[in-house]
């Protein structure tokens, strides 16, 4: 917990972080990310702002926030919650309905999948766990995945899901690579 003790409330913020924010009469709270700025007044959302990364992400849990381009500052997106601003260095600003129930997977310590392609399985295990996945059979890319792990282990989730797409995995360092029959369409 942060004790702003002034008239300004801001965080330079590079990484990912979850904010649970309470409104305090005349003083708004500013996260300044690598390319944007968000502003609220009380909320709950989270921002990914990663170097190696080139989109930058705002998600709303609670609330409402405003959010600007640091090179076009008077062009500002609105979000309320379910809704999420993403920033790419060759797109812009957009605004788009969050659809990805593990957005804050690392926060909640918990992954939750309903009936997901694969593919977006893959993304979500990357971002949790810090690995890559590499999917050697394409037909693995065709298999879909209903399953909820709570405190998941890498090990443990990786045998369940290999077990679901007729598939089997290897690993070497954060290197996961999968092969396998995957599923036929």
């Amino acid at each position: 917990m942060i004790d702003f003790n002034t008239n300004e409330r801001k965080v330079n913020l590079i990484g990912e972080a979850f904010f649970e924010v309470r409104k305090t009469e005349g003083k708004k709270f500013e996260v300044y990310g690598l390319r944007t700025i968000t502003t609220v007044l009380g909320t709950s959302f989270s921002v990914r702002t990663i170097t190696s990364d080139s989109i930058e992400t705002i998600q709303v849990v609670t609330g409402k926030v405003a959010v600007v381009d640091l090179n076009k500052t008077e062009e500002e997106i609105l979000l309320t919650p379910g809704y999420m601003a993403r920033l790419n260095k060759s797109n812009g600003l957009s605004k788009e309905k969050m659809t990805d129930p593990n957005f804050i997977s690392w926060k909640n310590n918990s992954l939750l999948f309903d009936n997901t392609p694969f593919t977006e399985v893959k993304g979500a295990l990357e971002n949790f766990f810090d690995i890559e996945l590499i999917v050697n059979d394409p037909e693995i890319l065709n298999c879909r995945f209903t399953g909820r792990f709570d405190e998941p282990k890498l090990s443990e989730t990786l045998t369940i899901i290999t077990t679901s797409t007729n598939s089997s995995f290897t690993k070497k360092g954060n290197v996961i690579t999968l092969a396998g029959k995957g599923c036929k369409n």
